[in-house]
């Protein structure tokens, strides 16, 4: 009982301590927009600020900071944005009310994963969970710019050793090894249900924003999308229950940054505090996820095309290349040498097929697409035939595929999808090139 409340404990404190410092900054430096009392800016203010911590402390472990100093400044910056911007906008401290409902659904949905710890006082850390959780303990006497040094007696060490040579992410380690140091506790593992299910809740908030934003659906309707989302299993729901933590991360940090292109397309007077927050966004989703960068990186080609369009019509283009040039600023001052380690591990990764070798069939594969991965993984692996023994989830399937069809023409109506439009080819590209390829 005693660790869940524990996590429920850090699960609020990890919002609070992100929305007051994404809140703070944009109040300092934002574009005015995103000041606004509305549930689509409050739910960015936790992603902005949960990207400044893990960026911040990344460039002071590169540095060769311990977690514990590292943390301390990190903690002591936040808390000075937050005292310097306290009297502006004082409004943007009390929620929205479907922000209210949006953050109860989405912690519900969280405190779900952990019901093992609730029931049995235990959690599954059979996944790549150990990977992360070895780069936080070590991160906790040594800076990452440190270089690890091959030892015989600490076999753990050699997780450490790749995730340098090879320049793999590490932006996901960092953010659990902040956690760590401000909990004083002296193994990740206490302290990793309550990260896991915070990047769960970022990508919630960030889900919400992108059908606000971008596809322009209801208001009452993304908050039903996002509850139910919330509290089934779901693809999100498995990633988050398996040890994706960076592909959680990596997640919200994505959504969110399409949602916001897709608002800033069809501006006529984009500013430099519109680069603040792009440049964020993009440098949070480099350290954490680098595998989908490229996808943010078309979207951006699509928002060039898009919006040099929009503003050769109305005369703004200069304005537009300055907006444009301020973001890459910002991004590459945010990244730092982040931009180095992923343009060298994406040129191996890039290359390689990562992931279970499954034999699924074409129909099979698609209904995964619709939600029904979760059951087939372990239905496969224990040898099973997913088709005739499992005729629920093909109704399922039928089901959400259905209800996809029916959406797709009403979400690209839409003026600002055009950019999600891309996404979305973007993605089935790389399912013909990387998936279909690999099925019978």
């Amino acid at each position: 009982m005693t660790w869940f409340v524990g996590q429920c404990l850090l699960l609020l404190g990890l919002f609070l301590g992100t929305y007051l410092t994404g809140l703070a900054l944009l109040k300092l430096w934002g574009p005015p927009f995103l000041l606004l009392r509305r549930p689509e800016q409050q739910a960015l203010y936790p992603i902005v600020g949960t990207g400044v911590w893990m960026l911040l402390f990344g460039l002071l472990s590169h540095l060769g900071l311990r977690a514990g100093p590292a943390t301390a400044i990190v903690l002591a910056l936040s808390l000075l944005l937050v005292v310097l911007s306290w009297k502006r906008h004082a409004a943007l401290t009390r929620f929205h009310r479907r922000m209210t409902i949006l953050a109860l659904a989405a912690a519900f949905g969280a405190i779900l994963s952990f019901l093992p710890i609730y029931l049995h006082g235990i959690y599954n850390f059979n996944n790549d969970a150990w990977a992360y959780m070895v780069l936080s303990d070590w991160l906790q006497e040594h800076g990452f710019g440190e270089h690890a040094e091959e030892d015989l007696y600490d076999p753990f060490v050699a997780e450490v050793r790749v995730h340098q040579q090879e320049n793999l992410r590490i932006g996901q380690s960092f953010l659990l090894a902040l956690v760590q140091a401000v909990c004083f506790v002296d193994r990740a593992s206490v302290i990793y249900p309550a990260v896991m299910a915070w990047a769960f809740v970022l990508a919630l908030f960030a889900l919400y924003i992108l059908a606000r934003w971008c596809l322009r659906l209801h208001p009452s309707t993304t908050l039903l999308l996002t509850m139910t989302l919330a509290v089934t299993m779901n693809p999100i729901r498995w990633a988050a229950t398996n040890g994706f933590l960076s592909q959680m991360y990596g997640s919200g940090a994505l959504l969110a940054a399409i949602a916001l292109l897709s608002r800033l397309v069809y501006r006529r007077t984009p500013t430099g505090r519109d680069g603040l927050i792009l440049g964020l966004l993009g440098a949070y989703l480099l350290s954490a996820f680098p595998e989908m960068f490229p996808v943010l990186g078309l979207v951006w080609l699509a928002f060039l095309i898009v919006g040099g369009a929009h503003a050769y019509r109305h005369r703004t283009l200069p304005r537009l290349a300055s907006h444009v040039a301020i973001a890459a600023c910002f991004f590459l001052a945010f990244a730092n040498i982040e931009v180095v380690r992923a343009f060298h591990a994406l040129q191996i990764q890039m290359k390689m097929l990562h992931g279970w070798l499954l034999p699924l069939t074409a129909w099979e594969y698609w209904s995964a697409a619709m939600g029904q991965l979760h059951y087939m993984i372990y239905h496969h692996l224990v040898g099973a035939d997913f088709s005739p023994k499992l005729p629920w989830y093909t109704g399922a399937t039928v089901l959400m595929t259905a209800l996809f069809i029916i959406g797709l023409p009403a979400v690209f109506r839409r003026d600002r999808s055009r950019l999600f439009v891309v996404t979305f080819a973007v993605l089935i590209f790389l399912l013909v090139k990387f998936g279909l390829s690999q099925i019978r």
